[in-house]
């Protein structure tokens, strides 16, 4: 299978190349990663980061301005401290001056991965990180 060239991808490969935890390209970018091919423009890029890492996002992204979506609201507060976090807040959206990354924070248990809505619901991690041809790793796109 041919690797899918993208400069929005590239982007976020080199903003995450000294963050030493798990992240996984996730939304819309998961999905055509797992096919192989781009079946849409995509206005952003999605990645997945497992919540135990939150504080290393905030200080990672230190730079950045940092706000938390809050659930059912359809808005955005600044995201100031690791409590700005807390549970059922889990989508950050991040600037600096044009740049935008959206990160998902995504709970796990052991090597289960667990379902936001309903935790309940799982995935083994081994299924849920899937790689390219370019070793980018990607949310398996059935989740």
């Amino acid at each position: 299978m041919t690797a899918i060239k993208s400069s929005q991808l590239d982007f976020v490969v080199n903003v995450m190349k000294d963050f030493k935890y798990p992240w996984l390209f996730a939304g819309g970018w998961s999905i055509d990663l797992g096919i192989g091919k781009v079946t849409r423009d995509h206005e952003d890029v999605d990645i997945c980061i497992f919540r135990e890492h939150a504080l290393e996002v905030l200080l990672y992204f230190s730079e950045w301005t940092i706000y938390v979506a809050i659930p059912g609201e359809g808005r955005l507060e600044l995201c100031q401290t690791l409590k700005d976090l807390d549970p059922p807040r889990y989508g950050l959206h991040l600037h600096r001056d044009h740049d935008f990354i959206e990160i998902l924070l995504t709970d796990r248990s052991e090597d289960n991965i667990l379902f936001r809505k309903n935790h309940h619901i799982s995935m083994n991690y081994k299924q849920f990180v899937q790689e390219d041809s370019l070793n980018r790793k990607y949310v398996a796109p059935e989740w």
